[in-house]
């Protein structure tokens, strides 16, 4: 068994697991509603909040590209790894995107914008992850195409040694 911080996979499911434990970032990922917090979720919606790693690999992705196909309109985040540094068989340090994508007409939320409110949700949640020092690295906007807008954040992961 490897120690955490020796396999890259493992660091991407534990970000994977803080993400699907954030229940704020699932309900705006599937609750189209402007008061998605306080929206009582349909019957298909509560089973995804009790499972809420049915999302992974359909609109929560641990790659730069949508890779799921569906014919409705939905939020998305993925991901980039890069800069990723080892020493002596563990890892330092790396870089990682959040890419959130969204449809046009999922925008306004009573608490913002829906890319904005996700991205302070994943800020918030990796600023006391455990996997290593999660500092904050740039955030902005990014161009999809005239039906769905987009927003980044990113972080440098610092000192694995801490796991």
């Amino acid at each position: 068994m490897q120690k955490a911080g020796q396999s890259l996979t493992e660091i991407k499911n534990q970000i994977l697991a803080k993400i699907t434990s954030n229940q704020n970032i699932i309900k705006s990922l599937i609750i189209e509603d402007e008061d998605f917090l306080n929206t009582t979720p349909t019957q298909e919606q509560e089973i995804i909040l009790n499972d809420p790693d049915l999302l992974i690999r359909k609109q929560i992705m641990l790659t730069k590209n949508i890779t799921a196909k569906t014919n409705k309109d939905m939020p998305y985040i993925t991901s980039a790894f890069g800069k990723f540094k080892k020493h002596s068989y563990n890892y330092q340090s790396g870089l990682i995107y959040f890419y959130v994508v969204i449809p046009n007409s999922w925008e306004r939320t009573n608490y913002g914008i829906r890319y904005d409110f996700i991205c302070d949700e994943l800020d918030n949640t990796f600023s006391s992850i455990g996997i290593g020092k999660f500092e904050f690295y740039e955030r902005g906007d990014m161009s999809v195409n005239e039906n769905y807008l987009g927003h980044y954040i990113s972080f440098d992961i610092l000192d694995f040694g801490r796991w």
